[in-house]
C-alpha cells in the first residue's frame, strides 16, 4: 500500500467517524438549532450596506 493509498483511506475512515458522531449527537438532542428570528428586528440597513456586505462575502 502506497503512502497515499494509506492516506486517503485514514481520511475516508475520518469521515465516517465524524459521520456517526454527527448522527449520535443528532440523535440525543444534544445540539439545538439557533434561532435568529427577530435578531434584526427594528434595524434598518440601506441599500448600500446590504451591498457592501454582499460584496465582503462574495469574491468576485
Amino acid at each position: 500500500m502506497t503512502s497515499e493509498t494509506y492516506l486517503v483511506k485514514r481520511i475516508e475512515m475520518m469521515q465516517e467517524e465524524l459521520e456517526r458522531l454527527k448522527r449520535t449527537i443528532l440523535r440525543k438532542g444534544l445540539v439545538q438549532p439557533a434561532v435568529l428570528r427577530g435578531i434584526w428586528r427594528g434595524i434598518d440597513f440601506s441599500d448600500e450596506e446590504i451591498e457592501e456586505a454582499k460584496r465582503s462575502w462574495v469574491k468576485e
